[in-house]
This record gives structure tokens, sequence and C-alpha cells, in this order.
């Protein structure tokens, strides 16, 4: 049976939160212990909706974020970001509920790019979770000159759960794990540390959290009370599931337009999925690279892959000229010397000769070379 899930916190958060100094010192949780949401009994043969798994919270500042909410303001900004969160709203929700992790972690997603996986903030952090160039160690995502794993939405998805996972196990209480995620594990830490006190709400009265942080929660909980009565609210019920996600491994360079053209898939709709890519052209990793894709283009993909009559990639073919540098064509043709050498192989930059001709990958669409205007 199908059933409603985006909007899905369905129990009134009417209980102000409290948590003791004595439940905060039985953990961190062994990591054999999970997380694990609160669900209801069937009734009548009927799945009930999902609870809050997170404990209830009535705060001035989560009833600042509804007003805002239900403002017109606010309520466009949601309605673009429902919008927007549609094609990875199941896959994320499927991710969060194989983890044993809180339901209401969905909205983070939102609270952090409004479900934007191109989204880059005025600090540097990108993707759909906002992840810092030096956040993303331990986290199964990599940066090079040709891939930014912070954008792609399956490894960022994983690799954020893992973090509140994390934060939670250290922490001991979801609210201050995520207020982790905000502000970092170590400064939440420290204000623990120095106030001694460990309950989040407590916290944020007082005036010890960071200013950003102070409102990132109760954002976060204002999004799930709305979506718990979403038709009181007035948000529209979408019943369509969201796409079924594979991924195609690639283990060489190809330019995903030719993939795309070859396979019968749209090109621009498998490139936007995959905004991880700097170019159009897959990397080549040491463990592979793995295209995420519709179901149901998978087996098309892979059928292109290992067809060796086509031709995935496309090159120029550029003959050295006096004075050439590999330095000063590598700039041009907009790719990194060692890629022209991956493609060259015995190719020696320090000996480039005049007529020599070098192929390059094309990552994007440029005239010949002329020296002096790189």
């Amino acid at each position: 049976m199908r059933f409603l899930w985006l909007f899905f916190l369905a129990l009134p958060l009417s209980a102000q939160v409290q948590n003791s100094p004595s439940d905060f010192a039985a953990l961190p949780v062994p990591p054999d212990m999970p997380y694990t949401a609160a669900a209801l009994d069937p009734e009548d043969g009927v799945l009930p909706p999902d609870v809050m798994a997170l404990p209830a919270a009535t705060h001035r500042y989560i009833d600042r974020q509804l007003a805002y909410f239900r403002g017109d303001v606010g309520r466009a900004w949601l309605l673009r970001t429902l919008d927007r969160a549609r094609p990875y709203r199941d896959w994320i929700r499927q991710r969060i509920d194989e983890r044993g992790l809180p339901p209401e972690l969905f909205w983070l997603v939102a609270v952090e790019s409004g479900f934007n996986p191109g989204s880059t903030s005025h600090t540097g952090a990108a993707g759909l979770w906002q992840f810092m160039k030096n956040s993303i160690d331990g986290y199964g995502m990599r940066i090079n000159p040709y891939v930014d794993e912070r954008r792609d939405f399956w490894k960022s998805t994983e690799g954020a759960l893992r973090k509140l996972t994390d934060n939670y196990r250290v922490l001991g209480d979801w609210y201050l794990a995520l207020a982790a995620y905000n502000a970092g594990l170590g400064r939440i830490q420290g204000i623990v540390k120095r106030t001694k006190e460990r309950d989040y709400w407590k916290l944020l009265d007082a005036g010890r959290l960071p200013r950003e942080t102070a409102s990132y929660v109760p954002q976060l909980i204002a999004l799930a009370q709305l979506a718990a009565h979403w038709d009181e609210n007035g948000l529209p019920a979408d019943w369509d599931p969201s796409p079924e996600w594979d991924r195609v491994q690639v283990d060489r360079m190809v330019d995903v337009r030719l993939l795309a053209a070859a396979a019968g898939v749209p090109p621009d709709e498998l490139r936007d999925i995959n905004r991880e890519l700097i170019y159009h052209l897959t990397p080549v990793l040491p463990q592979g690279y793995y295209l995420k894709v519709k179901a149901p283009w998978a087996e098309p993909l892979r059928a292109a892959l290992s067809d060796p009559s086509l031709k995935l990639v496309k090159y120029y073919l550029y003959t050295v000229q006096k004075g050439d540098t590999l330095s000063e064509i590598a700039q041009w043709y907009g790719v990194s010397q060692a890629m022209i050498e991956r493609d060259n192989p015995g190719l020696k930059p320090s000996l480039l000769s005049i007529g020599q001709r070098i192929v390059i990958a094309a990552v994007r669409d440029i005239g010949p070379f002329r020296k002096g205007t790189s």
C-alpha cells in the first residue's frame, strides 16, 4: 500500500523537551546500537503515519519559524523546496529508515540547501547537505579537478547520515547532534563542556549557541510540524513516487552526452543528475566512477558502455608548434597536464617537438590553441 510519506510527522509537538544529565551520561551510544525511530501499531489493518522520533518540543523560536513559513514569502520558498525535493525524497527517506534514524532528518536537506544539489553557500559549502571541503574526510567523498562529490546526491546523503550518527554517538542527544552538524562537533562539545549544560533548549535560551545555530534546529522542527499537518497548512498532496535510482560503474573517461545519446536517454537530464561532474566527462578513479541513473536507464547505459564499436569520448587533435609548452596547451583546453599525459603514453612534457600530434579530451568546446592568448 502506498501512502503519502513526505508529509509524515503526525504526532503533535505538545511537550517541552527535557534531557537530564543522567540521561546524557549513559552515552555515547555504542556503534552496534543504532537509534531506532518510534512507530505506532497498525490499527484496523491500516498503516499509521510515522511519528516524530525526536523528543517533542515547543519553543518561541519554533513559533517564529512557523509564522514565517505560513507567511507569503516563507510559503513560496517551501513550495519551491518541495518541488526540488521530488526527485530525491523517497530515496533519502529510505536511507534514513534503513539506518534507523529520526525521520525528521529529511528536513535537514531543506534547511541546508532547499534541496538544490547545485547550491553553494557564501562560505563555500556545497551540495544538498552543504559539506565544506575540509569536512568530507572519512565520509566517502572526493574532490579533484574533474569531480566534486559534495554534489553527488548519493554519496553526500550517505556521508551526511554517517556524520549525524557520529555526532549523536558523541553527544548523546539528537538536538545537539543537529547543532553540531551546523556549528561543528568540536564547537558544540566545547560549549557543553564549558557550561556543563546538555539540554539544547536551555543552551538556546542562555544565548550559548552560535547565532546561526540558534535558528537552525527550530527551523527544521517547524518544517516537520508543518508537514505533520500538511492538509491544515494547505500544502499540496503529492502521491506520485520519486524515481527509483541505480548506479552504473564507469571505469574509463566517457563523455556523458555521447553516452546518453548512444543509450537513448536525455543527455541534459543525465548531466543534471550527476552534478558532481565539473565537466561532462567522467573521471578516471582507482575505484571507478558511479554514474547515478534512473533505474530504467541502467541497462541501456551499461550496454552502450560495453559496446566496443561506440566512441564515447570526443578528442581534439593538436599539432605542436614552435614555442608551445604543455602547460599552456593544457590551460587553453581546460585540462590538466596529467590528463594529457595519460591520453598520450610516452609523451615527455619537456621534450615536445614541432609537428608532434597530441590528443586532448574535449572538456569544453573551444577553438584551436593560439600561443599568447591562453
